[in-house]
């Protein structure tokens, strides 16, 4: 079991070093890819899965739509696991993937020197709520 893991840590720690010297768009299909495989080799998982979706939609989905959802899923929370080890590249280029509607409206409040309070929705990583600052 130990050996599994090592095995794991050392394939991990060298997938995320190959990844920080891609662009970001080709990094994230990497691991998209990545994550399939693993959905497909994790019959387990894949299985905790697709019951807990069977629990949560019943009937009202497909088994086809469930297994989509599912496999969605794990590529979802492999870009989620990405952007953690790129935050730094991604800082670099957050003026291209990002904006702030009513700019003017946050540097007039900045500008009175009694601070601002800052509310983003969660639509995406929670780190990106420390952007604005790299804008």
């Amino acid at each position: 079991m130990l050996m599994g893991y090592l095995v794991e840590f050392y394939a991990v720690q060298a997938l995320v070093t190959v990844l920080g010297l891609m662009p970001l768009s080709l990094s994230g299909w990497v691991v998209k890819r990545v994550a399939d495989i693993y959905f497909f080799c994790s019959p387990t998982r894949r299985t905790i899965m697709l019951e807990n979706l069977t629990i949560a939609y019943g009937d009202t989905r497909s088994a086809g739509q469930k297994r989509h959802i599912a496999r969605r899923s794990f590529e979802n929370h492999a870009l989620s696991i990405l952007e953690l080890f790129v935050i730094n590249k991604m800082k670099l280029h957050a003026a291209r993937r990002f904006s702030i509607i009513g700019l003017p409206h946050f540097e007039e409040a900045v500008a009175r020197g009694k601070g601002v309070v800052f509310v983003a929705s969660h639509i995406g990583a929670w780190e990106y709520i420390g952007f604005p600052g790299y804008l």
